[in-house]
């Protein structure tokens, strides 16, 4: 997973550009929000390299999931939280390419493959949580 890194910049550089987004909780920071407030967390959880192609052609494939939790204030219903998750849905749509920074030294291009949301929870801090997860997709010369 040698593009960890800028698939992870890549993806969290499309999240900080949507529109209305309230406070964001990255990996690992501390964000400690007043229970009445909405918030968003999210975390890159890669699956393994495919090689299927080796040799003086040979590419890799990095794919995994970005996912998105909407951390929402418990018993007040989906009501409220439904258009952050349609809006963070449409802003991941299928077939956006997502270049990453050059800067970074590694320049590769991220195919949303899907995005959708799950059932919500009441995860240990008692928040009703609403997944959304982003699948991407990579290819990369070797």
């Amino acid at each position: 997973m040698r593009y960890f890194t800028a698939i992870q910049q890549t993806l969290n550089s499309r999240l900080a550009t949507l529109p209305n987004r309230p406070i964001w909780q990255r990996e690992n920071l501390d964000l400690d929000p007043d229970e009445t407030e909405i918030y968003i967390k999210s975390e890159l959880i890669p699956a393994q390299t495919d090689y299927p192609n080796i040799g003086t052609n040979g590419f890799e494939i990095e794919r995994g999931t970005f996912a998105v939790y909407v951390k929402a204030v418990r018993q007040t219903g989906w009501g409220p939280y439904s258009n952050l998750v349609d809006d963070i849905l449409e802003h991941f749509p299928r077939n956006l390419e997502l270049t990453s920074n050059a800067d970074s030294g590694q320049e590769i291009t991220i195919d949303i493959r899907r995005s959708y949301a799950l059932n919500g929870f009441f995860d240990a801090n008692g928040r009703y949580t609403i997944p959304i997860h982003i699948r991407y997709e990579t290819y990369n010369l070797m």
